[in-house]
Order: C-alpha cells, then sequence, then structure tokens
C-alpha cells in the first residue's frame, strides 16, 4: 500500500480504534465479573481487584493478536513471486552461479 494513500490512514485508525474497544471490554468485563464475584461470596472489593489486575496479561495477549492479525489484513505478505532481495535481481549474481558447475 502507498505511504500516501489516505486509506492507510484510515486503516490505523480503525486498527488503534478496534485495539482500544477491546482493551476496554476486557477491563469492564473484569470488573463486573469481580464486583459480582464479591457480591456473592461477601468480601470487600477483594476480587474486583484481583480480576482486575489478572485481567491485564490477558489484555494484553489479546490486544497483540488482534492488532498483529489486522496489521496483516492491511499490509499483505509479499508475493512468492516478488521477492525484493537482491540475489534474484543481480543478473550478474546468477551468471557467476552458473558458472561454479
Amino acid at each position: 500500500m502507498d505511504q500516501n494513500n489516505p486509506n492507510r490512514m484510515y486503516a490505523a485508525l480503525g486498527l488503534a480504534g478496534q485495539a482500544g474497544c477491546l482493551s476496554v471490554i476486557v477491563a469492564v468485563g473484569a470488573l463486573l465479573v469481580g464486583l459480582w464475584l464479591d457480591q456473592v461470596f461477601g468480601t470487600k472489593k477483594i476480587l474486583a481487584l484481583v480480576c482486575v489486575v489478572g485481567s491485564v496479561p490477558i489484555n494484553l495477549l489479546l490486544t497483540l493478536r488482534v492488532t498483529q492479525s489486522l496489521i496483516r489484513r492491511i499490509i499483505p505478505p509479499d508475493k512468492p513471486g516478488t521477492s525484493s532481495g537482491a540475489a534474484t535481481n543481480n543478473p550478474d549474481k546468477a551468471a557467476s552461479d552458473d558458472s561454479d558447475d
């Protein structure tokens, strides 16, 4: 995708928005589960704190996975025939490889 393409900016904004919304949903979900568990077991906000702190690594891993998959969609991998390696584009290198037989 071209660097100056305005669609690239919108794709980046969409990626940031999705990752941010996922983080908020996981954090609020952990808080609600913790508050519910506190109410069921009669503890004083201890389980809510444990759930929120415990959700941090889960939140980081989910955000990483989602971001990586969205980046793969925005920036597709190179096609096998369009490698940008110097060895495939250098005819002198290819000629010297054939002379080694």
